[in-house]
């Protein structure tokens, strides 16, 4: 466990019917937490279902549930010129570029964002590092006004604050995309012991150094079998001791079977991945993992 990178999920396993929300003034110009609206793919259920505390039970690919393709070439001044860079700049996208949905907009309206960091300031004494967000407020296929917030990397997909301009409308016409949107980030299920002894079953992400937990959901898992709901402490993770083993665990529609936990080795089977019916919406409330 020791170097196990962590991060916080600002939401996960949350059908999108229920997951809008705007910021807490109220102003549908400022949101604090915008997430990623994604959806389970295709999942790898490994032959050999016995890993080590600390490893993915299984992997499953997450897509974006829904782009946005501009119909038309499409240009966007970028804001924040400084005293060390007043060279103007504009965000340029081709006819077909996509943007990916994200979620925690008012409700109703349809918000897409840059994968990608749409700015990054090549001066020394500039920082920006941008990302530009359209939305639909009439959801009528034309994009009505912008955003902008900040961006860390591409692909990274932290929780976003994202700020608009009632007093600079657009008119931008775009299509859904439903159907072969691109992969986002993978993920799965994940075993790991606190320090009294304890297991916890918990949603990780994947990167280059291995899995990722994500320590907070919007919603409580659910356990079934032998698993005392008085166990399941918080909305990040299932608690569970050995002596409840074996059991049955549910976690947001993703379902596996813990047959026993030897020393650090866990002898399991995946029941079912996570939903692909079932769209999510992910983000990180920190820009970089941190270690524990």
């Amino acid at each position: 466990m020791s170097g196990l990178k962590h991060a916080v999920l600002v939401m996960a396993a949350l059908a999108l019917a229920g997951c809008a929300s705007v910021a807490s003034n109220g102003d549908p110009y400022f949101y604090t937490a915008t997430a990623w609206r994604m959806r389970p793919g295709n999942v790898d259920i490994p032959q050999t279902q016995q890993v080590r505390v600390g490893e993915l039970l299984f992997r499953q690919d997450f897509v974006s549930a829904s782009d946005a393709a501009f119909i038309n070439p499409f240009s966007m001044p970028v804001p924040g010129a400084t005293r060390w860079n007043s060279s103007p700049a504009n965000a340029e996208y081709a006819a077909g570029a996509t943007l990916s949905q994200i979620t925690g907009v008012m409700p109703n309206q349809l918000a897409f964002c840059d994968r990608l960091v749409t700015f990054r300031s090549t001066e020394v004494l500039d920082g920006r590092r941008l990302r530009l967000c359209l939305v639909d407020r009439e959801r009528d296929g034309v994009f009505d006004t912008f955003y902008w917030g900040g961006a860390v990397a591409n692909d990274t997909f932290v929780a976003s604050m994202i700020m608009g301009n009632p007093d600079s409308p657009i008119s931008v016409p775009y299509r859904l995309q439903e159907a072969d949107t691109p992969r986002l980030l993978s993920a799965g299920l994940i075993v790991t012991q606190s320090m009294l002894g304890a297991y916890r079953l918990e949603f990780a992400v994947t990167d280059g150094d291995g899995p990722i937990t994500l320590s907070d959901a919007s919603q409580p898992p659910s356990a079934s079998t032998r698993v005392d709901p008085a166990k399941i402490l918080d909305a990040r993770a299932i608690h569970f001791r050995d002596t409840d083993i074996p059991l049955t665990l549910d976690f947001g529609g993703a379902r596996v079977e813990i047959s026993a936990i030897a020393g650090d080795v866990v002898t399991y089977r995946v029941l079912s991945g996570f939903d692909p019916s079932r769209d999510m919406s992910i983000a990180y409330a920190w820009h970089l993992p941190r270690e524990e």
